[in-house]
This record gives structure tokens, C-alpha cells and sequence, in this order.
């Protein structure tokens, strides 16, 4: 026997494919739309030919051959691979830490720019050029008075340089003597965002559940997730775990899980450092985990999180805005405790040894805090630049006020290997520690820029498989479109031949 075909069968196969030609249009519609949208994927409508007419439970020989039923739309999905934003992620990861140490290394070396006219390295050389002239007229007031002036010009670059130097690292982790810096310092203003962006996350975990949970598939909040995590990457080197049941997705940071599915199980803290290992000089400011108080710096390596804590830092080894001020600090240390001692050892104009008050031509303050910053020169002698110890004390006997001896001594430092700075000079070891910080910041910029081609050449894979194409969104908007009207004229002929039917043939 034939084919028992039921009424208005053709009705119910061109309505399937007006409906699919239909989504598929207004897929490419959301296509188009969102071109320029950030973590966008492009989507497709899944076809699949209909249940063939009769079922196979029904069907015997009798009833001849099956018919389809039309078409049917199985799902709506997105274009994406997550193993390409897993290695976006790690990379970005990385490539933000180092743009996060590479501009700020770069902004010390515009603090500690040498040669210039203003800068620590030309006031050393003013300062020694003025202890020689003092060799040479020790008994001239004038002589005197650019002396201890040069001393104090020295010493005001020092500590100006210092000072901003202290300042970039106060905004990156705050100043571990001062507890009230960390609030608005960058690390603070970056842990914010991050618990921000974790909260995100997790609401969007929820209502990707809920969307799953009646059957439909949460495209466009899968992209906003991913997008989201790959922001959170920006900051913080987290790992993504993804459910193999779901779309559900954890968030870690080492072993630390902060999120697990729908359920935010951990948040960031961060306090200033105020323990004895490690220091809080070595380490200002501890990121902490909320439900623990555990303390997990050696966890954050990636995302600008942690560049702030490397370059805020003070690991040995690695140069740091603190390691750049201790050179700092270092150098001028030496260049002052040599030159009290020869000071302390002297005779003045008068032809006294300097009493207690005036063995110093540099006077440091008692504290804690680095030593360049509790450097002061000494008032009295620059009140009464006489009592610089610019003579020889030669055996208890005094050579007169034209003996520069001393004075000398003092200008030779200049080219003086000493001990406290590894048996080198002081301009030396000052030039070794610019070498470093310009040596540093140019493997950093080198490092960005090999991370930036990477994350680039892996965002071109990325976009080839996930980013929308307007030439084959086009193609496909004609296809559809034609597939969409010649439902429709399959649907005006039936009806044309029921019309018949009825009114022409009865």
C-alpha cells in the first residue's frame, strides 16, 4: 500500500521551516549586534531533520516508505573553546604583572635620571669639587660657606630623591609605619576590585544555573562569565576549574578555592605587615584569605596584584622601588659616616678638635626608619663654617689655618675604593645600582612586550573560532533569508491547492 499522509502535513513541515529560518535570522541579528562587544562568541542555531512519519514503532511494509516531519532547532550554542581562555588567562596573567613593574621601574628611573645637573650624581660631584676647593683656601670664609652649602644641597637631593622614591612605593603597598597608607594605596584599591569581580562571578555561577535548570542555554551569561574571569585574570593569577557536568566553574588561587559554583567560598583581605618574617620593610602589606586569615603573598605571582607586591616588595635579588632606595640610602650613608669620621678627626680654622657637637658634619637622627631620611647638617657649622675640620691633627700639633689636609682627604673620598660599599667607589657603586634599576626595567619592558605579542597571536586564535565574521554572518543572513521565503512560498502554494481543492473541484 501507499503512504497514508496525514491532512495539512505540508502545512506542519513549512511552518518548521519558517520558525528555523526564522531563529536562525534572528541569531544573526544578536550576531551582528554584538560584533564589537568585548567576550562576545558567536552564535549558531543547531538544525536536525525531524522525526521521520511513521515512527519506527509503527511502521511496517504495509505503510510503504516514512516521511519527514520538517525541521527541528535542538539549541541555540556559542562558538568557544575553553583551553584557548585558559591560556589567555595565564598569559594576560602574567603579562600584567610585568606592565605593573615595568611602569613603575620606569617611573624610579625618571626619579634617579643620570646625567643631569640636579641629580644625586652631580651633587657628589659638586660637594667633592667643594671639599678640594677647601683644600686649597681653608682659611677663606667663603670657601667654607660653599662647603657646608654644597654638603647641604647634597644632602636635600638625596633625601628629595629618596622621598619619591618612598612616595611610589607608599601608593603601591602602603608604608608599613604608617598603617593608614594602605587603604588608598594600589594593592588595597586592586584586592577591592578583585572581591568585587568574585561576587560577579558567583551571581552569574547562580543564574547559569537557574537558565540551565530550565533546559535552555545561558549563551550570553556564559559570555559575560568568561569575559569577567578574564578580567579577574588582569589582576590576580587565579585558576579555572570547569564542572564536567555543567557550566558551572570554580575559581582558585593556588590550592586556595575562592569560588565553587554557586557558592563564593572565599574573599581577599589585605592588612599591613606588622610580624618579624617576613619584615614588614621586605613586605609592607599581606594579602590574607577573609575565612582564615592566612597569608598567601607566595601564592600571587601574575595580574597586577602581583606586580604590585614584587616591585613593592623588597625580595633579594630582584630590583625593587625599595631595593632602588636602599642603593640610595646605601651610598649616601657611607658618604657621610667617612666623611664625619675624618671630620671628628680634624682641627678647625681655630686650630680646636671638633667638640662633640661639631664632630659631624652630617648628623643622624635615632629612629628606625632609613637613614637618608634622618640625615640632617649640622646647624652649628653652618652657622660657623670655622669649625669644619678642614686641618691635618698632626700629633696633638696644629699647621696653621692655610693646612687643607683634611679637607683633602675629604675631596679624595670621591675616588676612594671603601669596604662598605664592596671595596668601590661611591660614584661607582651609585652607576652600578642605575645599571640595575635600567637593566631591570628593560627585561621587564622586553618581558611585556613578548607577552603582549603572545596574548595577542593566542586572542587572533581565539577570535578565529569564537570572534563574529560580518562576511559569513552575511552569507549566512542571505541563506536564511531565502530558506525563510521559500518556507513561505511552500506555505502560499498549499494554500493555493486547498483553495482549489474546496472551491473548484466540489
Amino acid at each position: 500500500m501507499g503512504l497514508n499522509i496525514p491532512s495539512f502535513f505540508g502545512y506542519y513541515n513549512a511552518s518548521t521551516g519558517l520558525l528555523a529560518n526564522q531563529m536562525a535570522l534572528d541569531t544573526i541579528n544578536q550576531n551582528i549586534s554584538n560584533v564589537n562587544t568585548p567576550g562576545y562568541s558567536e552564535q549558531r542555531v543547531d538544525q536536525t531533520a525531524g522525526d521521520p512519519y511513521p515512527p519506527a514503532s509503527l511502521w511496517n511494509s504495509s505503510k510503504g516508505g516514512q516521511l519527514g516531519q520538517g525541521v527541528q532547532v535542538t539549541g541555540v550554542t556559542r562558538a568557544h573553546s575553553n583551553f584557548l581562555d585558559d591560556q589567555i588567562r595565564q598569559q594576560s596573567s602574567s603579562l600584567n604583572a610585568q606592565q605593573t613593574i615595568q611602569d613603575n621601574l620606569q617611573y624610579a628611573e625618571g626619579i634617579m635620571a643620570e646625567p643631569k645637573s640636579n641629580g644625586a650624581g652631580a651633587a657628589m660631584t659638586d660637594f667633592f669639587t667643594a671639599a678640594q676647593a677647601l683644600s686649597t683656601t681653608p682659611d677663606s670664609p667663603a670657601t667654607r660657606q660653599q662647603f657646608i652649602q654644597s654638603g647641604q644641597n647634597m644632602l636635600n637631593v638625596f633625601q628629595e630623591e629618596a622621598q619619591q622614591l618612598q612616595n611610589l612605593r607608599n601608593n603601591l603597598v602602603g608604608d608599613p609605619n604608617n598603617s593608614g597608607t594602605l587603604a588608598s594605596s594600589q594593592a588595597a584599591l586592586t584586592v577591592n576590585d578583585i572581591n568585587t569581580q568574585l561576587s560577579e562571578v558567583t551571581d552569574l555561577n547562580s543564574q547559569i544555573e537557574s537558565v540551565e535548570a530550565g533546559g535552555a542555554k545561558p549563551n550570553d551569561l556564559l559570555d559575560k562569565r568568561d569575559y569577567l574571569l578574564g578580567q579577574l585574570a588582569n589582576k590576580l593569577n587565579i585558576s579555572v576549574d570547569y564542572s564536567t557536568t555543567s557550566d558551572q566553574v570554580n575559581v582558585r588561587i593556588g590550592n586556595n578555592y575562592l569560588i565553587k559554583g554557586t557558592k563564593q567560598t572565599d574573599s581577599l583581605n589585605i592588612v599591613t605587615n606588622t610580624g618579624a618574617s617576613p619584615t614588614p620593610d621586605d613586605t609592607p602589606a599581606l594579602v590574607q584569605l577573609a575565612s582564615t586569615s592566612t597569608t598567601i603573598n607566595s601564592d600571587i605571582t601574575g595580574g597586577k596584584l602581583g606586580g604590585i607586591l614584587t616591585v613593592g616588595g623588597n625580595a633579594a635579588g630582584t630590583t625593587t622601588i625599595r631595593s632602588v632606595l636602599g642603593g640610595l640610602d646605601t651610598t649616601f650613608n657611607q658618604l657621610a659616616t667617612q666623611i664625619n669620621s675624618l671630620q671628628s678627626t680634624g682641627r678647625d680654622l681655630n686650630g680646636n678638635i671638633p667638640s662633640a657637637a661639631n664632630s659631624n658634619i652630617f648628623n643622624l637622627a635615632a629612629g628606625t626608619t632609613l637613614s637618608i631620611f634622618r640625615y640632617s647638617i649640622n646647624s652649628n657649622l653652618v652657622s660657623d663654617p670655622s669649625l669644619i675640620a678642614a686641618a691635618n691633627d698632626d700629633a696633638g700639633a696644629f699647621d696653621g689655618p692655610g693646612d687643607g689636609r683634611n679637607a683633602q682627604a675629604m675631596a679624595a673620598l670621591e675616588t676612594t675604593n671603601l669596604a662598605g660599599l664592596g671595596n668601590t667607589t661611591l660614584s661607582s657603586y651609585y652607576n652600578s645600582q642605575l645599571s640595575q634599576l635600567g637593566t631591570a626595567s628593560k627585561s621587564a619592558q622586553d618581558s611585556t612586550t613578548n607577552l603582549t605579542n603572545v596574548v595577542q597571536q593566542l586572542t587572533q586564535r581565539q577570535q578565529s573560532i569564537q570572534g563574529v565574521n560580518m562576511d559569513e554572518e552575511m552569507v549566512n543572513l542571505l541563506k536564511y533569508q531565502r530558506g525563510f521565503e521559500a518556507s513561505a512560498k511552500v506555505m502560499n502554494t498549499l494554500n493555493q491547492t486547498i483553495d482549489t481543492i474546496i472551491n473548484k473541484m466540489f
